[in-house]
C-alpha cells in the first residue's frame, strides 16, 4: 500500500519549453505521481493522444504553440478533452486567467512557482474520484 497522498499510478504530463522548469516541477510532482514531460505544444498533444494522463500542467508561453491553443486542441479532442488542465504559466492578469478558464482549464498557477502549492493542488486534484 503506497503512503498516504501518493499517487504513483496515476500519471501527470508536464509542458513547459524550459528544461529548468521541467525539472523542478517533476522533482515537486515526482514523489506523489508518474511524470511524463514534453518541451512543446506538438509533443504535448501527441502524447496526451497517446497515452493515458490524469492531469495536464501546462505553460502558456511556448514558441511553437502557446498553451491556450493546446489546451483548445485538447478539449476539441474526444481522446483528451476530459484531462484537466492546470495552466502554469507568468501570465498572472485576470483578463489571461479568465481566457484560459473558459477554453477550459481548471486552474491556474502563477510563476515563479511555489513548490508547496504545485504540489497541494496537483495531491488534491489526484485524490478527487
Amino acid at each position: 500500500m503506497e503512503p498516504s497522498g501518493q499517487h504513483p499510478e496515476q500519471r501527470v504530463l508536464v509542458v513547459d519549453d524550459e528544461p529548468t522548469n521541467l525539472r523542478i516541477l517533476s522533482e515537486i510532482l515526482r514523489p506523489i505521481c508518474r511524470i511524463s514531460a514534453a518541451t512543446g505544444g506538438r509533443d504535448a498533444l501527441e502524447l496526451a493522444r497517446s497515452q493515458p494522463f490524469r492531469l495536464i500542467l501546462l505553460d502558456v508561453n511556448m514558441p511553437d504553440m502557446n498553451g491556450f491553443d493546446v489546451c483548445r486542441k485538447l478539449k476539441s479532442d474526444g481522446r483528451t478533452r476530459d484531462i484537466p488542465v492546470i495552466f502554469i504559466s507568468a501570465v498572472t492578469t485576470p483578463e489571461g486567467r479568465a481566457e484560459g478558464l473558459a477554453l477550459g482549464g481548471i486552474d491556474f498557477i502563477g510563476k515563479p512557482i511555489n513548490p508547496a502549492e504545485v504540489q497541494s493542488r496537483v495531491k488534491a486534484l489526484l485524490e478527487q474520484p
